[in-house]
């Protein structure tokens, strides 16, 4: 969240929320998500000037009292900032906080974003809201998120129009689940804005990859093929498909503010 153009990036995303507003929204939490594309010889300088970014943001603190985010690592040297917001009304909060908070830091701000400009290559931002009605939550699941370092996501970009009919997958997928008594819970969100709308994401997450495709080879056992079916209604609307893996950052993380 650190790149000099974010300020007009969200505003443009303020833009088009009254025309996106109208439409029925997901009853989840909502997401802003900022990636940057790390150049790989850089690395280094980026992470370095993130953890600045952190520790200025701690600073002004009083500037900025509902900004956090979580951020993961891509494979690709891609890292996404993940800041939780109420809606659409959340990226104006968060334009204004952080116009605020450029204010306070004044020179010191613009002196990173000057060096952490040089080690990344390509920005993008898009919202998601979950969807806790596509989604699956056992009963008694075998690992909760909050415990989870590697995360696995299947991104189905929708053909337009298709939306109701993915979302029936996405019911008929969670009804198999719960019949099977599978343990691996997994969360579904909607794009509300992004270049790639429609789409649908779907997240799992595990102790570490080896985890992950140990939990994967066991569901594919439980399910016997019953899941077949339900992926082919998937992949016949979908337009085009990305499997994307990412790891836990804590260390350039943003934790929510105590409240007092």
């Amino acid at each position: 969240m650190r790149h000099r153009r974010l300020l007009t990036l969200f505003a443009a995303l303020a833009l088009f929320a009254g025309a996106l507003a109208a439409q029925a929204p997901p009853a989840g939490q909502w997401y802003l998500l900022h990636q940057e594309q790390a150049k790989p010889s850089k690395v280094a300088d980026f992470e370095s000037t993130t953890k600045e970014f952190i520790a200025l943001v701690n600073q002004h603190r009083a500037t900025m009292p509902d900004f956090s985010f979580n951020c993961l690592q891509g494979e690709d040297f891609m890292y996404t900032f993940v800041v939780p917001i109420q809606g659409f009304g959340g990226v104006d909060k968060v334009m204004a906080n952080f116009g605020a908070y450029m204010q306070a830091a004044g020179p010191k701000a613009a002196e990173i974003f000057s060096r952490s400009g040089a080690s990344y290559e390509y920005t993008n931002e898009w919202v998601v809201a979950q969807a806790p009605e596509l989604g699956y939550q056992p009963e008694k699941p075998r690992l909760k998120i909050e415990d989870a370092k590697f995360f696995h996501y299947s991104m189905y970009h929708l053909m337009p129009g298709k939306e109701q009919e993915a979302d029936a997958v996405g019911k008929d997928f969670g009804a198999l689940f719960r019949a099977k008594g599978v343990a691996n819970g997994y969360n579904i969100y909607k794009m509300m804005m992004g270049q790639e709308m429609p789409t649908l994401i779907v997240e799992q997450w595990a102790k570490d990859e080896a985890e992950f495709h140990a939990e994967v080879a066991k569901n594919t056992a439980l399910l016997a093929g019953a899941d077949q079916p339900l992926f082919a209604r998937a992949m016949a609307i979908t337009r085009r498909f990305e499997s994307v893996k990412a790891w836990a950052r804590p260390d350039l993380s943003l934790p929510p503010m105590a409240k007092k």
